[in-house]
């Protein structure tokens, strides 16, 4: 009985650490999941942006090139038509600026967005390089999660059965014990009626005597 109380108490300590071992790099690995999709999604916004500014930086091309155009066209035009060409310039230099600015913001958020990425992606190197020491140099972790259920079960039943066992042993001793102590009772009342019987002898016999 000691020896295989002992040998379940040690299975279920080396199975509640196996847990505590296995919780801990479930939720590592959870972790370096979450971090990967994060990556992935800010990757697609890079990707986004950058096909923003491709095409920013092709429509700022294109303005300057009619902005230049239509200042060469203004240095030799006249009355209403320098007044229109006038109005477009304009018209483009604000485009123009417009698409600077926002270039500027996106080249901002691009950067934020690749600092963000790189950081996720040495949290997740970190976590994946800890999961990979941690089932490495444990190698009886991935052994007692993959132990079968059935050792477990065999193991409880012979367990119960010998628990079992010994109730009915202790039961049995104590029914033994209280019939010995009925017994006794029983002994000891005979004896007291002896006892009286006798004394009651001893009182008629004087009476006789006298």
């Amino acid at each position: 009985m000691t020896s295989l109380t002992k040998l379940a108490l040690d299975f279920k300590q080396k199975k509640l650490h196996s847990s505590k071992l296995l919780k801990q790099t479930k939720k590592a690995l959870d972790t370096a999941k979450s971090l990967h999709r994060k990556s992935e999604h800010y990757l697609a916004q890079k990707e986004s942006i950058q096909r923003l500014k491709a095409a920013a930086e092709e429509r700022l091309a294109d303005l300057k090139v009619e902005k230049k155009d239509i200042e060469q066209q203004i240095s030799s035009a006249t009355g209403e038509a320098k007044e229109q060409l006038a109005l477009t310039l304009d018209t483009i230099s604000e485009q123009i600026t417009d698409l600077r600015s926002q270039l500027t913001n996106r080249n901002s958020t691009m950067k934020k967005i690749e600092k963000t990425i790189a950081e996720y992606s040495v949290n997740k190197d970190k976590l994946s390089a800890k999961i990979k020491n941690t089932l490495q140099s444990k190698p009886q972790l991935m052994d007692l999660i993959k132990s079968s259920d059935k050792d477990v079960s065999r193991l409880d039943s012979r367990l119960n059965l010998v628990i079992q066992q010994e109730k009915a042993a202790q039961l049995q001793n104590v029914r033994q014990l209280r019939e010995k102590l009925q017994n006794v009772r029983q002994l000891r009342e005979k004896l007291q009626n002896v006892r009286q019987l006798r004394e009651k002898l001893q009182n008629v016999s004087s009476v006789v005597s006298y």
